[in-house]
């Protein structure tokens, strides 16, 4: 007959296989009590089937690990074999004669908290998470470096209300207090006013801090004889 011997601390208790199943939860009644909320109850038992043990998951909620692998569902237990269950240790010997499971106390500091658990799976650890906080990484960095490298470029018109517009390069085209910033290269200015022919000039940026662009636009015909015929 297999004498079955629970030794938890300094107290040893011997129970019979119509002890079984043992309960592991936060109810008292357990016959492994954990921490948790009283809400929870049975976390866990373990069974014996044809003098083998057997562990099953009752709640998945409960941080389990055997042998250092996260566990969920049922696992048939071998002499060597580790279960960790919130604040619990508990480690099985099995020998021919004698099945004796020891338990002990897990420091819960080294352990994540449920919470911290759900955070690291729920942001962390997510996928979409990671591409989006890679996406803004490479968007920051692009966007310091076309400010730290752009130069300061004033396009002047005649007249000055005239519309204006900058293409070309790999970069945005920000305009701020009156100046785009460009980075050096080639890029088209197109401009446009009622009255006046529009059009386009390309312009090269080179590596000056400041610039300064006039452009002159012509009047139409039409412009010229209704407003100042006399000079145009």
């Amino acid at each position: 007959m297999t004498t079955i011997v629970i030794q938890e601390g300094n107290q040893t208790r011997k129970i019979s296989s119509d002890d079984f199943p043992i309960k592991i939860g936060t109810d008292l009644n357990s016959d492994i009590v954990i921490i948790g909320s009283l809400s929870l109850g049975i976390a866990m038992i373990i069974d014996l089937i044809d003098d083998r043990l057997v562990l099953q998951m009752i709640n998945s909620s409960v941080d389990t690990k055997v042998n250092d692998n996260k566990f969920s569902g049922n696992h048939w237990i071998k002499d060597g074999d580790e279960l960790i269950v919130s604040d619990k240790r508990v480690q099985f010997k099995i020998s021919a004669n004698q099945i004796e499971l020891n338990i002990e106390n897990v420091s819960l500091e080294e352990q994540p908290t449920q919470f911290q658990k759900r955070q690291s799976e729920s942001i962390f650890q997510n996928k979409t998470f990671q591409k989006a906080a890679i996406g803004l990484v490479f968007l920051v960095g692009y966007f310091l470096f076309y400010l730290f490298t752009s130069k300061a470029v004033e396009i002047n018109t005649m007249p000055p209300d005239a519309k204006v517009s900058v293409s070309g390069g790999f970069f945005p085209h920000l305009k701020i207090s009156g100046r785009f910033l460009l980075r050096p290269g080639e890029y088209r200015a197109d401009y446009s006013r009622s009255g006046y022919f529009p059009s386009s000039l390309d312009i090269e940026i080179n590596e000056e801090s400041s610039q300064v662009i006039d452009i002159k636009l012509k009047k139409t015909p039409r412009y010229c004889y209704i407003h100042d015929p006399a000079r145009c």
